[in-house]
């Protein structure tokens, strides 16, 4: 992971789909992720996702962090404690896999002017 706009890179992830699972009934996959710090990497993180991939959408359902002894879940019906981290799109529908250009952002001479809304998101493959 790289931080904008300094194009540093921050974490190292190591990610992998370790089986089918479901999240309140939603049939989804369940990942694992090790997260290191570029600049201390002796501080490790495990982590345990469980998303969701349609023709259209790729969204979180559910992490799962260890704090200390103790396994912390956290879900998409936890409102704002898990959307405002996992949570993507509206309504939680999640990340687009095939984004297209909307005009939802443009670009006029040094300024970009967005469409005001509470979420927005540009992949790096689509163009404003």
């Amino acid at each position: 992971m790289y931080d904008s706009p300094s194009r540093k890179c921050i974490h190292v992830w190591d990610t992998k789909v370790t089986g089918k699972t479901k999240a309140h009934g939603i049939e989804g996959v369940e990942l694992t992720g090790r997260e290191v710090p570029y600049s201390n990497q002796k501080k490790v993180v495990h982590q345990v996702f469980v998303a969701q991939l349609s023709d259209t959408h790729c969204r979180y359902l559910a992490n799962l962090r260890n704090d200390g002894d103790v396994r912390n879940y956290i879900t998409s019906l936890d409102g704002d404690e898990f959307l405002c981290t996992w949570g993507f799109g509206e309504d939680n529908c999640g990340n687009e896999t095939k984004p297209v250009s909307r005009g939802d952002i443009a670009r006029s001479g040094n300024v970009i002017v967005c469409r005001k809304t509470d979420f927005l998101l540009m992949s790096s493959g689509a163009t404003a």
